[in-house]
């Protein structure tokens, strides 16, 4: 596919001129608003000739500031953040505050499948087309790098403590220092799970957010994942997140797994 460098510069200035009127004051937005610089900054590390990846990571969480104006929740069951991206920039599209272009129909489709392919249902999947498709893939890689290494270990204690998951509420009779079967049978796995599906207490969301690090260790530009785990001491972080909001029967198996699993790709940790 052949990508118009004129519409990448448009894009790429409107979503900055929008990700600079947001209210970096509320911590909630300051997160999204520094994690969608921080994908940005990955993909063009791991990406460096895929300018489209760049910009798209800058739009790709869009709906979170939609959903938190609407809700004041980032709660995908209240109102899905990747729906509501789309629908928020075709709204804009339909009123010509952004301008249509076939580079802005493939972001579209990274606002609402940034997840991964695999979560596309089996009926609309044969109407994307293949770089498309490559482009989703490539997102979902870009924000887990970032999500499981980086963004985690910054705010999933606050979350836990204020109950922003709504587990607490919605899940009262649960322990939420207990890890499900299912969630410990993908953790050990290292298998990537449905979060929406799956995850009841915090301790399972918390071994999501582990499991989106283990992800990254399997992909091509793992030595540069490597660095970036390196450099936040994310391992260090899991350890002490994990012996805390994880209840002791399995908060040590978790830990020797991420360190074993750690160990096969970096050798060592520190």
């Amino acid at each position: 596919m052949k990508i118009d460098n004129e519409n990448l510069k448009y894009l790429e200035t409107w979503i900055n001129d929008f990700l600079e009127r947001q209210d970096i004051s509320e911590i909630h937005i300051k997160d999204k608003y520094e994690h969608s610089y921080r994908t940005a900054k990955i993909a063009k590390l791991l990406y460096p000739d895929n300018k489209l990846l760049e910009i798209a990571m800058k739009f790709h969480d869009i709906g979170r500031f939609v959903q938190f104006k609407k809700i004041s929740s980032f709660d995908d069951n209240i109102l899905s953040h990747y729906i509501v991206g789309r629908e928020y920039v075709e709204e804009l599209e339909k009123n010509e505050e952004i301008k249509s272009s076939k580079e802005l129909d493939i972001i579209k489709y990274v606002i609402k499948y940034h997840m991964g392919s695999k979560y596309i249902k089996p009926e609309d999947i044969n109407n994307i087309d293949k770089n498309t498709l490559e482009l989703i893939e490539l997102s979902s890689i870009v924000d887990a790098i970032d999500n499981g290494c980086i963004g985690a270990t910054y705010y999933i204690e606050r979350e836990i403590q204020n109950d922003e998951k709504h587990y607490i509420v919605n899940y009262p009779s649960l322990d939420m220092k207990s890890v499900s079967k299912e969630v410990l049978y993908f953790y050990l796995t290292n298998e990537k799970f449905d979060k929406f599906k799956y995850c009841k207490t915090y301790a399972d969301y918390l071994l999501y957010a582990v499991i989106l690090l283990i992800v990254s260790l399997k992909y091509e530009n793992k030595d540069s994942v490597i660095k970036i785990i390196q450099k936040e001491k994310t391992i260090e972080k899991y350890n002490v997140l994990i012996n805390k909001y994880i209840n002791p029967s399995d908060a040590k198996l978790c830990i020797d797994h991420l360190n074993s699993v750690v160990n096969t790709y970096i050798l060592f940790v520190k």
